[in-house]
Order: C-alpha cells, then structure tokens, then sequence
C-alpha cells in the first residue's frame, strides 16, 4: 500500500528553507543600500559601474579633503554591485577586484566596505549533496580561514579545487561570508603590487637571487608571483609554469596535505634552499596509500533543544560500522585499508535547529561540544569525524566533503550511506550515468556530448546507486585511491595497442592481476574504463560482459572532479526497455566509438588460476577498406520455455577477420559468443531474436528472427473448489496440497486437480485462516475467530497431520487485533513455534510448550488495519520477521525487520538492511535455499546473510511481490509493478500495474504479463503451479518438469536418443567406463573400441601410489582418487598431477602406503 506523508513543523521549516541541502537555513539579510538593488542590472552591466565606482572611489581617497562620509558612501554602492557580480560572474569579480596595494591604501571604515583581497593558506572543502537527486546542485566549496572563520566560495571554474585540502594556498577577495578564489596556484603581480608585497609578505626563496624551483641565479628581471601568503621569485615563466602545472596534479591527489599545501609547509619549515627532487619524490611517496592502512574515525552523536533524540545508541552504531561497513571498505580496498571507530559516549545537545547558518556551522558546534566534554581535538586526533544528529526535513541522508574530514548523518541511516560518506572522504565524487539523449531525442550515440550527467546515476557502484553487499567502487576509482598499482591496469593509446586482453573480475577481495583497461577516447584527455563486474551475477550483461565507463573531462569542464574519481556509466544497450540496467557490454557485442577509431568486443568469460576473466577485444585505428561479414542465420521459429532451442549461423568475413556474435534474444539472458547456440527462454511469449555479426573492427551484419515460445507456468486450468469462500493461503507436504480461508475453510487436494472440503465443523463462519505451514510433520495453520463475548477478534491456532482434521492447539483469551494471528513459523528442530498478531506482538510456544507474549517495542497499532502486514519465517538458523509499521508519523523509522534464534528475544536489524527506514517487508519466504524478501519499495530482494543485509538486482522500475513460489527450477511471483506517481500527487496503489514474475535464479526476474486474476497466494505442487483467490478462485497451471541443461546432458544427447541409455551410470556400449567416466575422457559412449585402456596405477619408491588414467581429451570433469579398506567407507586422498597432458593424467597421492596393507582405490569424476 502506498502511503502519505506527514512532516513535523521542525522539518517543515528546513525544507522550505535549506538551500542545496546545506546552505542556510534562515533568511539572509537585505542589501543594506536600497538604491543600488533597486533595479535588476546584469553582469555585462555592473562590470563598466563597478570600474568607475572603483576609480572614483581610489581617487576621492587620494585627496586628503575628501569627506570620509561620502568615501563611505561611494563604499557602499559599489559593494552593492560588487556582491551581486560576485554571485552573477565571478570571474568578471575577480577582474574588476581591488588590488592589495589599493585596498590598503583605503582607510579602515571603507576597507570595511570593501571585498578584501587575500593571499593565504586555508583550508578548502569540497562538500558533496547525496540527495539521489541528480537535478539539484551537487557541490558546495567553503573554505576556513586562517583565523578560523568560514566563508563559502562562488563557483568559478576552478580545476585545482577537485578534492579537499588542509592548508591550501590560495589567492582571492572575500566579502562578508563568500569568496571567489583565483584559479592558479601562483598570482604574478605588478610592480605597484610588489612594492606591497614586499613589505607585507615573506619571501619565500631562501636566496632572493635565485629562482626557487631550480636555485640557479636569476639573470635579469625575476617574475613575481604570490601564493598562499609568500612572495616566491621566478627566473622565467616556464620555472613558474612548471612547478605550478606539477602542484596541480599533486593538488588532484587524495590527501589534505599533499600538493601545494606541502609546499608551504616546506617553506615553513626548512631554511634552505627548495629542492625539487626532493619534494617531489616524498610527494610521490604520499601519493602513495600506506599498507594495512586503519584510519580512526570518530561520530559525534548530537540533538538539537526542539529536535531531540539521538539515532543510534553509542553500541547500535559502533556495532553497525564494525560489523558492516568497515569489513566492506576492507574489502573494496583489497584489505589495503580499513577504518577504527570511536562514537561519542554523550549524545551532545546543540542550539535550536533553525539558530544554524549551514551544516558546518553544526559540525564547527558539534567538535567544540565534544571538546568541552573534556575530549582532545578530535581534528588533530582522527582521520574523519562524523556528526550523527536526528533525522531533518533536509532532502539528503549524508553530506561529506570530498578527501576532507567531515562528514554528516542525517537520522538511522543505513551501512550504504556511512559507506558511501566515507567513500567522498577518501576522495571519490558520485558514481555517475551519462543521459546520452537528454538533450537531443533522435541520439543513438552513448556518449553524446549534448547528453546530460546523472549524479549518483550508476546503479551498480555505492558512489551511486549501488548497494552495499556488491557495489564495489568502479576499477578508476581503485585506480586513483591507489588501491591497485600499475600492473593491476593498463593504458591503450595507439594502434599498436589493438589485441585481445585478459582482464580479472575487481569486485572481489582476492581480486589480481590485470583488472583495467583505460583507453584513449578521441583526441581529448577523456578515457574509457573497462571492467569486469562479476558481483551482480544476476544482471547478465555484467556477469557475462563488460562494465564500461567514461572517465570524462571535457563535456563537464566546471565539475569540481576534472580527475578519474568520478566516471559515468555508459548504457551500451540504448534501445533496451531495460535502460541503465542492462547498460553492460553483452559477450560478442561491439561497442564502437568511431571519432575515436575506437572498437571493443567481449569475446569469453572464464576461470583460471589467477580468478574470474573476460577476455575483451581492443581494435584502435581506421581500419580504411574495412569490408562487412556476411552470412545467413538458421533460427527455430517456435520452442518451449526453459528448454534448449537451437539457433546457427554460417558466413564469413571478406577480410577474414575474427568473428564475434551478439545472440540478443530481448528476453534479458546473454549467450556465449558462438555461432551456434542452444537457447534456454526464461518464460514463454513472442520473441525477436536479432543476431549482430561483428569483425570486431566496425564491421557488421545484422538478421532478424521471430520465435513463439510456449510455456506451460503460464497456460492455467480453473479447478472447482465447492466453497464461495475467500482462499487466503496454501501449505504442502510430498502428498497433499491444503488451502485455507475464510468461514472456516480448508481445503485438500492430492493432485490439484481435485479438491475436498475438509472445513471446520460448527459454528464457523467468523473463523478467518490467513497462514498455514508444513513444519516437516504436520500442518500448522492460524487465523482469528469472532469472541461474542469479548466482543473482539482473538487469534486462533490448529494442527492437522495430513490437512483432513484440523485441531485447534492454542486460543487467545483477549483481543490480538482485527485480523487475530496473521502468520507462522516454526523451528523444527525443537518445535518452537512463533506467530505474528495483528496487534504488533508475538504468540511463541517455546520448546518447552509454553506460551509467551512477547512485546517488539512497536505501536500496538503497528499495522492493525492491515490483513497481512507481517511475516515470520525460520530461516533454518534464526527466526527473521518482516513487515511495515504503518503508525509512524512522516515515512521515517517504518521498516519492521527483526531476527531472533529463539523467538523470546529480537534484535532489530532494519538498519543493517541497506534499505532506507521508509521501506517495507512484509513478504519473507525460504525457497530452493534462497532467502527471498519484498514490500513497500524494497524491490524483489534476497539476502545471503539470514536477512541482515539484501541486494536487488533490479534497479529503475520496481517490481513487487505479494507472493513466491519455488519448483523444478522457476521461481514465480505474483505482485505489481510499483509505478511512479505525479509530483504532489498521492500515492494510493491504483497507480500500481498488476503483474507476474518469473526467474530461474531467484535474482533476476522476468514480467510475464497481467496475471489472470487478483490471487491471495500461490505454491507449487505436483509439477505445477496453483493459485487461489477470493470466492473459492483454484487456477492451476499445465505440468512441467526441470530440463536438464549440463554439459553432460546436451554431450550424451549427441550420441544417443534411447533415455535409458542416456544415464550417467548406464553403459550403452558395454565397455569398462560407464557414460559420464567416457564423457571425462572424451570417448564415445556408444562404441566400445573408441574407450582408452582402463586406468593402472603404481607404487613409487617412497610407497605413494600412481593413478594412471589414459584419455582422449581434457574436459570441464574433475578426477580425484578415493581410498576404502572395505569398500564401504570412501575417504578422498589428496593427490598431486604429476602428469597433465592431452592424452594423460597421473595422480599421486600425497600419503605412502605400506605393499602389505590393503586398500581400494576408486577414481572419482564430477562436474
């Protein structure tokens, strides 16, 4: 159910006043000079004003019978018009600045009026918004003076400003709280500026008759410039060029003090002269990440005196940050590096929420308050400091700097977001997607440059959109973190760069080897990145394809990261419905880029020693004459879900070059790069198979099939049920099928075909059944029943061996809620029992066989207007329950998901969840070993971890389930497609698409069409489907069995037709080697010449024994040995291939053996 929004007046306040998410959050004063404002003036205008407002202004001050009254006048003015060209053009301010000569020629009161010009060291945050808003403005700049007042800076184009710095040498003016910094390092100055520079600033060469990069002696005129502070002289422009361009690409690099900063300091420090190499080389050295790097990062937990109330406790939030985010950031780094927690014991209380100019006047608060308490500086003490105060009205969950200290919390945010905070403090901007057509509808081109940047818009990495449990940092961003080296990623510039590359998955701890290819993209300073995502091994275009992204620097110039801390995905599939989802580069599909001469094909996948590879196909050049292959595509024109339908194709390429296939089926599977396949369709429908031949080199041909493919899951029968009766829920066993409902009612079924009324005798037409389960022997089923005497709902519990008589086990004595018992779980191993009431608690039988009552903490009105608002399930290690509590004020604080071993004690784990707290999960179910989960805009999740953490691979549109079913090998869901509503519109679920899902792997999922009816639940059984509804609605689908797709299969289907010949064990052709031992050695199973000599074996001189196995090929079987002394019990030996070739395996064990003691000795293959 959707639901509406309610907002405390607190909150309602910072939305309608913050600006950007940080700025202020009250209203600014008014220009104090009326007349200047009066009329909107544009920058080309103030520009020539402010000029003769200046000139005016210096000369009235050189003349000593000047009036200071009207100097101050003059002053005010012209500060009108210099703060709006300060907010307008920047740039243009800068120009039409005061020098530092001039402004300290003018007396105090107009120096008061004026913008001061500066030249010190400061220190510059670059803070990032994370509002998943890609529309709103993403980057705030502020600097912190020396004196330690903050002013924010007015965007100019700034490209040494991409990452934060302590102690950074800037040049600019400042009036009242903003600031335009210069854009170089170094400002030349005058000669009426260096008289004043002399006087005022130290020099910073320690031999003034020296240049200060080489300390060789000047020789004519020096060049003068300032920074940070120090008057530095040059012998030629170039020594300034120079060292300027070399502390640029420093200042680009993670670290606050590295760069121009370390410069200072030097200079500071050291009294001798600059020496460059060495700099330069302990630079270099600092670049460099330290090994086993632990970073020590503090959260101050803080309220505000009308916002109260802290998050977390100190143990809630050390514990989510030990347990789930600093192993993760180990992770991501390849263990290089990881942090150590300390959260504040005090939850300190801060001034009124609207009293604060911006966040950082909260952290500036918040640090003071912590250091009043009696702590250290914690900004000389830690790496990072984080201030977690109660949720606000404010449109982000976390705030941080980029490379800087701070950072921000914003409520119970999820392990996602400290991640994703301390992933800006480290130095990464978002994980972006490039809209290739936001600006031009008719592009076809993936990097168009008239698209537009979606901040936060690549789903798969946690600087985006990613979640927490598979969403690594992309391989650039590894790369400039410094977490791989130069061996992990390779640049390709040129033609002789073409061939084909071995690349390893990056998302993984053990990742090695060749991870990267950065290739040149046209003639610009742009590149393209690929790598292979193995982690979502549910979206095929990564799992079987390359991730590609776009280390782009020329479409976004102003973008504060000009550096490969911030890329783009690219969607290589830009006519899919899919959009950004599929955006991989599919097995045998060429992306090509050709203003850049630029064509790339995965071409495998696979598994080596060193890891998980794709092995992509790189071409860079013209390829002038290039000719197009040609050929003809043999395609079935019908085929069967989940079952093998084959497909060819025969041609050739003119210029014989190699040949890569694109099987794109739009059924969201990717097929190997083949030119002949067998196709599994993951569900029935009308397909169209369009098959691109590429030579890898620009060239293509392109043919077109139509498939109809049936599929019996889809194909359903109405089964009489006798009842009129709502049917709320099924349970089975190996023999029967029960559905339960309304009146009483239970039903029974052997087949699902036929059913008999096995209902409660009585007086039972207020008994309500919502859940039954099969504990592994008996049935279990819950409900609520009408008290005339209470006048009230109680819940309601039976059992029934084999679903015909059902007796009742337990009966409330009081009301347990509208809707009574709502659902069940048992742990069968000691039979304790849990259910959920509608009224927010639990009823537990513990092992014991006493019942308890067991308060969760949640409002008793949690989700009592709802029929199934909840489920519990038992994992087979915990109890895990799941729902939505519908009584929270706002959408905050409403996901329920709590876990417990023995249903008496619960832990909240909605925070570890990587959901945000207005989520829900209210459908929880174990199928096939998968840990399966949907609600409100929680998507078809799954978790590998009991429930703590969830991933969905499905991003964009949201798919929900209302219901899950297992068997032979298909996953079914009937729920809705969770669609968008208008802006400011209500959401009230008509706006939601009923829809049925299916899926072979419980993690990608398929629509398959508007069910037939609205169903209430569904099971699998018999080797079908079933569905029930209200009124006594039975729908069964047609029969189906699981295909067998191995390997195995589809060899011996090759050599034999006859089924009982066909099994692994069967030996068609009498022979020493059963079927699957011929299909290790590469024979043919159904002649008996073609078998190679049976295996022998030999003692060696130490008493190990060889195995000698003769064979025909080296096959995807492996053969170990197993040793038994009475050919009942098997143990595996551990053996060493001393022997590996085409025609031979030798293996021998590792242990000797006595000649005298026996033993049997078996060959083992498996696949």
């Amino acid at each position: 159910m959707k639901q509406s929004t309610k907002t405390t007046l607190a909150a309602a306040f910072l939305i309608l006043a913050a600006f950007f998410g940080a700025a202020l959050f009250r209203t600014p004063e008014s220009p104090s000079n009326e007349t200047a404002s009066s009329t909107p003036i544009s920058a080309t205008e103030l520009t020539p004003r402010i000029q003769a407002q200046t000139e005016q202004l210096l000369e009235k001050a050189e003349q000593e019978q000047t009036d200071r009254a009207e100097l101050v006048e003059l002053a005010q003015i012209r500060r009108e018009y210099m703060r709006r060209l300060i907010e307008e053009a920047p740039q243009k301010a800068l120009e039409q600045a005061i020098s530092y000569a001039d402004y300290h020629s003018l007396p105090p009161e107009v120096q008061a009026l004026t913008e001061t010009p500066f030249t010190q060291t400061v220190d510059y945050s670059l803070a990032v918004v994370c509002d998943h808003d890609p529309a709103t403005p993403q980057y705030q700049h502020s600097i912190r003076y020396e004196d330690g007042t903050r002013s924010t800076i007015s965007p100019t184009p700034v490209s040494r400003l991409s990452i934060s710095k302590s102690g950074l040498p800037v040049q600019g003016i400042r009036l009242d709280d903003t600031s335009v910094v210069r854009p170089e390092t170094f400002q030349t100055i005058d000669a009426e500026n260096l008289n004043w520079a002399t006087s005022n600033l130290p020099l910073a060469n320690f031999d003034p008759t020296r240049d200060f990069l080489t300390n060789q002696p000047i020789a004519g005129d020096p060049i003068h410039a300032i920074s940070g502070g120090f008057l530095f002289r040059f012998a030629n422009e170039e020594n300034l060029s120079q060292l300027a361009t070399q502390l640029a690409a420093l200042d680009a690099r993670p670290g606050l003090s590295i760069g121009s900063p370390a410069l200072i300091e030097t200079i500071r420090q050291e009294a001798a002269p600059f020496s460059q190499n060495n700099f330069f080389a302990i630079q270099a050295a600092a670049v460099t990440p330290p090994t086993d790097e632990v970073r020590d990062y503090l959260i101050i937990r803080v309220e505000f005196s009308d916002v109260t109330g802290t998050p977390f406790t100190q143990p809630e939030l050390e514990t989510v940050v030990d347990t789930l985010v600093a192993p993760k950031l180990a992770e991501f780094s390849y263990n290089k590096t990881t942090i150590d927690v300390t959260v504040s014991s005090s939850a300190y209380t801060l001034a009124e929420v609207g009293s604060y100019d911006n966040v950082f006047t909260i952290y500036d608060e918040a640090v003071a308050a912590y250091i009043a308490d009696g702590n250290s500086n914690p900004e000389t003490q830690y790496d990072h400091i984080s201030i977690n105060f109660p949720r606000l009205g404010l449109p982000w969950e976390g705030f941080a700097t980029i490379g800087g200290q701070e950072q921000w919390l914003n409520g119970r945010v999820r392990p996602s977001t400290i991640l994703h905070e301390l992933g800006h403090n480290y130095g990464l901007s978002h994980a972006s997607y490039w809209q290739y057509d936001a600006t031009n509808s008719a592009s076809t081109d993936p990097v168009d440059i008239t698209g537009t940047s979606e901040d936060y818009g690549d789903p798969f990495d946690v600087m985006g959109d990613g979640d927490i449990a598979n969403g690594h940092f992309h391989i650039a961003a590894k790369q400039y973190l410094g977490w791989i080296d130069n061996s992990n990623w390779q640049t390709l510039e040129t033609p002789a760069d073409s061939g084909t590359y071995r690349i390893y998955r990056f998302d993984s701890a053990d990742a090695t080897g060749l991870q990267g290819l950065r290739i040149a993209k046209s003639e610009t300073s742009d590149y393209y990145w690929v790598g292979y995502r193995k982690r979502y091994s549910g979206i095929p275009t990564l799992a079987s394809g390359a991730y590609l992204i776009w280390e782009n620097r020329t479409s976004l110039p102003d973008t504060p990261a000009n550096n490969n801390n911030r890329c783009w995905l690219i969607d290589t599939t830009i006519d899919s419905p899919d959009g950004k989802v599929d955006a991989g580069l599919a097995l045998g599909h060429t992306y090509s880029d050709p203003d850049s001469n630029l064509h790339i094909t995965p071409l495998a996948t696979g598994q080596d020693s060193t890891g998980d590879y794709l092995d992509v196909r790189v071409n860079i050049g013209a390829f002038t004459g290039n000719q197009s292959p040609t050929g003809t595509l043999t395609a079935s024109e019908s085929g069967e879900a989940r079952t093998p339908t084959s497909f060819s194709f025969s041609g050739s390429d003119p210029d014989n070059d190699q040949l890569s296939y694109y099987w794109n089926f739009g059924d969201r599977t990717v097929e190997t790069n083949s030119n002949s396949i067998e196709h599994l369709f993951p569900h029935g429908g009308d397909f169209t198979l369009k098959l691109t031949v590429s030579d890898t080199k620009g060239g293509t041909y392109t043919e077109q099939a139509n498939i109809v493919v049936s599929d019996p899951t889809k194909e359903l029968t109405s089964r009489v049920s006798n009842t009129t009766a709502d049917l709320n829920t099924l349970a089975a066993n190996e023999s029967f099928v029960v559905a339960g409902g309304a009146g009483g009612t239970f039903l029974r079924s052997a087949d699902g075909a036929t059913w008999t009324n096995q209902s409660l005798n009585g007086f039972v037409q207020n008994v309500r059944i919502a859940d039954i389960i099969w504990s592994g022997t008996e049935f279990l089923a819950v409900g609520s029943d009408f008290d005339s005497q209470l006048n009230d709902w109680v819940g309601i519990h039976f059992s029934s061996p084999e679903g015909a008589i059902w007796t009742p086990i337990y009966r409330t004595n009081s009301t347990a809620g509208t809707w009574g018992f709502t659902s069940i779980a048992t742990n069968p191993e000691n039979d304790t029992v849990v259910i959920v009431r509608n009224d927010a608690r639990l009823q537990v039988k513990d092992s014991d066989d006493t019942w308890h009552e067991v308060d969760l903490g949640l409002n008793g009105v949690a989700w009592l207007s709802v029929q199934n608002p909840a489920t519990i399930l038992w994992t087979g290690s915990s109890f895990l329950l799941g729902g939505y509590d519908q009584s929270q004020p706002g959408v905050q604080n409403r996901l329920v998901l709590f876990q417990s071993s023995d249903g008496l004690n619960w832990t909240n784990i909605a925070t570890t969840s990587g959901f945000t707290s207005d989520k829900g999960m209210k459908e929880l179910t174990l199928l096939n070993g998968q840990l399966l989960g949907s609600g409100f805009k929680t998507r078809l999740a799954y978790s590998a971890d009991d429930g703590l953490s969830w991933s969905s691979n499905r991003k964009g549109e949201i798919y929900r389930a209302d219901m899950y079913a297992y068997g032979n090998g298909v996953y079914s869901v009937h729920g809705v497609i969770d669609n968008p509503v208008p802006d400011g519109q209500p959401e009230t679920g008509e706006e939601d698409t009923p829809q049925d899902f299916i899926s072979t792997d419980a993690q990608n999922w398929w629509p398959t069409g508007a069910p037939q009816a609205s169903y209430n639940d569904r099971i699998f059984f018999a080797d079908t489907f079933i569905s029930i509804g209200a009124a006594g609605l039975i729908h069964q689908s047609n029969p189906f069995i699981l295909a067998d797709n191995s390997p195995f299969n589809a060899w011996i289907v090759g050599f034999t037709t006859d089924v009982a010949s066909q099994g692994t064990r069967d030996n068609p052709d009498n022979d020493w080697a059963p079927n699957f031992l011929e299909y290790a050695l590469g024979s043919d199973p159904t002649d008996f010449a073609s078998v190679p000599a049976a295996p022998s074996l030999r003692y060696t001189e130490d008493g190990r024994i060889t195995v000698a196995i003769s064979r025909l090929a080296i096959t995807d079987v492996d053969l170990t040995l197993e040793i038994s002394t009475d050919l009942e019990t098997w143990t595996a030996t551990t053996t060493t291939a001393t022997v590996d070739t085409e025609l031979l395996l030798e293996l021998t064990t590792a242990q000797s053996y006595a000649d005298a003691e026996k033993l049997f000795i078996r060959i083992k293959a498996s696949q």
